[in-house]
């Protein structure tokens, strides 16, 4: 391998990694009571945990919650939510979140262990109708994906030509020998 081939791997190793620590957009998706849930939120994951959770869309059985979607964490000492205190997990163990629309009117998501309590609650409020699911959360009905971002696009669709040449460079070089 010659040198500039591997400095212009390191660059573009260290430009993946530069963009990992900035926040990203996550899908996610479950279901209560057979309602289909999904949505998206922009955060910072730190091993299982995101946090930071902002640009919040949720989407149950077709109806999408409009307006403003805002971030609460529930705090045991309190026994309240506290706004903006919300994190989600890849795994769904450990969720602490509502995202409601316009301050907890009609439609809202939550999923959180209250005090004292060794089962998540899992609560879907639709145009005013709550759905709860009480349960240990399993992986089967709780997904959370990054979703790739333009930047790692963009180095994918340059990494690939990149490849290409060198490959292709490399097989015009064992022909002339």
């Amino acid at each position: 391998m010659d040198l500039p081939f591997i400095k212009t791997a390191i660059l573009f190793m260290g430009l993946a990694l530069a963009s990992n620590a900035n926040a990203t957009t996550y899908d996610f998706s479950e279901t209560i009571q057979g309602i289909s849930i999904t949505g998206s939120f922009t955060g910072t994951a730190s091993g299982n945990y995101i946090s930071g959770i902002s640009n919040i869309s949720v989407t149950a059985d077709g109806t999408a919650f409009t307006g403003l979607i805002d971030s609460y964490g529930y705090d045991n000492f309190s026994n309240s939510f506290i706004y903006g205190n919300a994190s989600v997990t890849f795994n769904g163990v450990g969720n602490n979140f509502t995202f409601a629309q316009d301050a907890l009117p009609n439609n809202s998501l939550t999923n959180y262990i209250p005090y004292g309590e060794s089962h998540q609650w899992d609560t879907v409020t639709i145009g005013g109708t709550t759905y709860t699911d009480a349960y240990k959360i399993s992986p089967s009905n709780w997904s959370v994906t990054a979703v790739p971002e333009t930047g790692e696009w963009a180095m994918m669709l340059l990494g690939l030509p990149l490849l290409g040449w060198v490959v292709r460079r490399k097989q015009s070089e064992m022909q002339i020998a």
